[in-house]
This record gives C-alpha cells, sequence and structure tokens, in this order.
C-alpha cells in the first residue's frame, strides 16, 4: 500500500470515527436519518448518519444541568426554527466540502483526470473550508452569543481540522438544546407514539424506583428533589401536550398466557407470581 493511500485510509477512518456516538448508562440519543428521529438507549454505541448533518441530541445523565432544564414548548420550537433557518447555508457549505473531498479520492481511485484536476479540487477545498470557518464564527455568535470561550474553541476546531469543518453544524447542534428537559426534546423531535413511548419509560422509572442500586439513574430528578413533585410537574406538563398519563402508563397485556407477572419499573414478564425482578430488585406484580 502506497503513502497516499495508506493516508487516505486513516482520513477516511478519522471521519468515520466522528460518526460513532457513545450513549452512557442511563442517556439517551435522539438520533436522525432523513427527516425521522429515534430513540436509543444506553449504554451502547450508535453510528450517526455521515452526511452533514445528521441531526443528533444526546442527554448524558451524569453531566449536570446548569440550571433548571426548561419544558418550554414554545421556546424549544422557535430556537429549533431559528437554528434550521440560520444554519442553511453553512450546512450545504459542508456537504460541498465532503463532495470536493469523496471527488478527489473518486478521480484519484479510478486513475483518471485527478492530476489534470487537483488545482480546481484544491481551490473549492480551501474556498470552502475557509468559508466555513467564517461563517462558523458568525453564525455561532448569533445563535449563541453570551458563550465565547466555546465560539472560540470550536471555531479553531473548525479552521484547523477539516474533518471538523465538514461536520461544523454538528458542533452548533451539540449545545443548541442544553438548556431544556430531555422530554421536551423529545416532544419537538420524535413521533407521537415515540414520544409516548419515552414518556412512559420515564414516568415508570420515576414512579417506581428501583429495588437495588443502579450503575446511573435513567430518569434522573431534574425538576425538583421529591419524586411525587417531579411526577406532578411532567404530568401537568405532558396533559399540556394533548397526551393523557393515565393512558400513558395504562399497565400492560402478557404478551402470552404463560407470563404470569411484571415488573412495573422495568416491564419485564415473568412466569412466576412472586419474586422480585431480575434487573432492578421491584418485587413483581400479577397481570
Amino acid at each position: 500500500m502506497s503513502d497516499f493511500k495508506l493516508l487516505l485510509l486513516i482520513c477516511g477512518g478519522i471521519y468515520a470515527s466522528e460518526c460513532f456516538v457513545w450513549i452512557p448508562s442511563g442517556g439517551v440519543l435522539f438520533l436522525s436519518w432523513a427527516k425521522r428521529f429515534t430513540l436509543a438507549r444506553g449504554p451502547s454505541i450508535r453510528f450517526k448518519n455521515p452526511w452533514p448533518s445528521g441531526f443528533s441530541y444526546r442527554f448524558n445523565p451524569s453531566i449536570p444541568f446548569p440550571g433548571t432544564p426548561s419544558l418550554n414548548s414554545h421556546e424549544i420550537k422557535t430556537r429549533w426554527q431559528n437554528f434550521q433557518a440560520n444554519t442553511s447555508v453553512l450546512l450545504w457549505l459542508s456537504r460541498g466540502l465532503l463532495m470536493v473531498c469523496a471527488g478527489a479520492i473518486f478521480l484519484y481511485t479510478i486513475r483518471r483526470g485527478f492530476y489534470q484536476a487537483w488545482a480546481v479540487l484544491f481551490g473549492a477545498f480551501l474556498s470552502l473550508h475557509i468559508s466555513i470557518g467564517i461563517l462558523f464564527w458568525n453564525k455561532f455568535g448569533k445563535l449563541f452569543p453570551a458563550d465565547k470561550p466555546r465560539k472560540i474553541k470550536k471555531t479553531i476546531l473548525c479552521a484547523l481540522s477539516p474533518f471538523q469543518s465538514m461536520r461544523s453544524v454538528d458542533l452548533l447542534e451539540e449545545i443548541l438544546l442544553e438548556p431544556f428537559h430531555p422530554l421536551a426534546v423529545g416532544n419537538l423531535l420524535l413521533s407521537e407514539e415515540d414520544f409516548s413511548g419515552f414518556c412512559r419509560r420515564w414516568l415508570l422509572e420515576i414512579r417506581y424506583p428501583a429495588g437495588v442500586p443502579q450503575p446511573a439513574e435513567t430518569s434522573p430528578l431534574l425538576l425538583s428533589s421529591s419524586r411525587g413533585e417531579e411526577e406532578r410537574i411532567l404530568d401537568h406538563w405532558i396533559s399540556k401536550q394533548g397526551l393523557k398519563t393515565s393512558k400513558i402508563l395504562a399497565p400492560p397485556q402478557p404478551s402470552h398466557p404463560s407470563n404470569l407477572s411484571f415488573c412495573r419499573r422495568c416491564e419485564t414478564e415473568y412466569q412466576i407470581e412472586k419474586g422480585r425482578c431480575h434487573d432492578c430488585g421491584r418485587d413483581l406484580v400479577t397481570f
């Protein structure tokens, strides 16, 4: 293998590594492929869309919120629409840079036209890379005017690394929805069915705490120090979104006649009438 081919392999590996996302224990990830968002739970690794920009939002319970997370549906929707309007040009520049690099690799691989077009390709690469850096600086300041330290840090990353400038919109996405509660993000991004399922898991884990210590709290108390008050706040907010928690939290039906009990928290089914859940240690209840 020639040195140039080895360099291409390394570059491809670096770009691919940028697409892997680690979801810690107790964390959740909203991931988009095309226009549909899916929900993934940790601990696991997910591969996000390599085409800029496959939007993703990760909630890590081990990282504390700077304040009380917001449940303001109007505010998060406005921020999302403002983000999309302000990053459309930056998004297409990032995609253009990726296509230029892919085109150069393709021409070199087939041994046709690369040496004739290298000057044009390099000029396009340089102009796109510089344009992304300048535009990223401006858009970051417009979207997050109070966050100057991260503005400088992320702009430097874009300027020094073409891999980062190709995914420049991702650098803005990482902090876009930071101030909001994960349920508010789910309400914005997920379908109604997926959002109802997300609410169900979140509320069940608040209402029924684990009977044994867990690696990480899957649904931490973010709005109150009391589980009862946390559930009351979320119940009120969910009802304002047009959903009924009584319907969301309806007891499950057995998936098979031989299943006699289940765990209220994990919803794992068992073929015994009495016992404890193997995962969380709670007492089982019969169907």
